[in-house]
């Protein structure tokens, strides 16, 4: 899946959905045109990450670390992202490990952040 194509709907919609309505609507108070943004970003970044908790190779990894950087500095999608990533395993997700290890990523980055601000 690492072509950049987005996964099948029905593995990675209710994970979408869940975090563009939690970051968007409930935590953020983004325009529409921003949950429009933001679900075309998850859908592309979801094609993109592949498969497996380490990268395949050294693009994967690229945009990997990209999608993590584009999370952590927004609180509300961290939360919302960190809230929802059971979704993408209840659904049988094949991004799921890989959503997982961005998300890890994303944690590392944020509380990085906090260290050097405090």
């Amino acid at each position: 899946m690492s072509d950049g194509a987005a996964p099948p709907d029905e593995a990675i919609t209710p994970f979408v959905v869940h975090v563009v309505e939690q970051s968007v609507h409930r935590l953020g108070g983004r325009s529409r045109t921003g949950a429009v943004e933001m679900t075309a970003w998850m859908r592309r970044m979801l094609g993109e990450i592949g498969f497996a908790s380490a990268p395949a190779n050294a693009d994967e990894r690229d945009r990997r670390e990209s999608a993590a950087r584009t999370i952590a500095a927004d609180a509300a999608l961290l939360a919302a992202y960190f809230q929802s990533i059971d979704l993408l395993y209840a659904n049988s997700a094949a991004c799921a490990d890989a959503a997982s290890a961005v998300l890890m990523r994303a944690m590392e980055l944020s509380r990085a952040e906090l260290d050097t601000s405090a």
